[in-house]
């Protein structure tokens, strides 16, 4: 069965209703409730049903473009909080990904620019004083 497939299936389905449920319809990134949702997997399974809760995570469809991007960037940074609201122009919507940097054990901002649903352009800022900006919003970094 390919991935698609398993996405059409009813196990999916119900797996999935029980994880926006929990997640009360609202994306763990960005809190957004309006936009079309989708259900990331942390960790893939054989099938996709058959993935663990806490594995699972809600995700508007613009957060799930950024952490797809960023996966595919392979540059080890994990996206744990997005700022998009409010934030449009005339070359396309900027979103603000927060992220954990594996490799360096630091945080890292990265800027995305989306047009017509498509990520047209990244850029990583490293900075030693990202702990001050976060510090600052108030953003939770999970202890790291």
């Amino acid at each position: 069965m390919t991935y698609k497939e398993q996405l059409e299936s009813p196990l999916w389905q119900k797996k999935r209703l029980k994880i926006f449920e929990r997640d009360e319809f609202s994306c763990r990134f960005c809190s957004d409730n309006k936009t079309q949702l989708h259900v990331h997997h942390l960790v893939y399974c054989s099938n996709a049903w058959e993935a663990e809760d806490e594995d699972l995570i809600t995700l508007c469809k613009y957060c799930h473009l950024c952490v797809e991007y960023l996966k595919k960037q392979e540059n080890g940074l994990k996206v744990y909080h997005v700022i998009k609201k409010g934030i449009t122009g005339k070359d396309g919507d900027m979103f603000i990904c927060f992220c954990e940097n594996k490799n360096t054990k630091r945080n890292d901002i990265v800027m995305i620019t989306v047009v017509d649903n498509k990520i047209v352009d990244g850029l990583q800022i490293f900075n030693e004083t990202l702990q001050i900006i976060f510090n600052k919003l108030d953003i939770e970094t999970n202890g790291k």
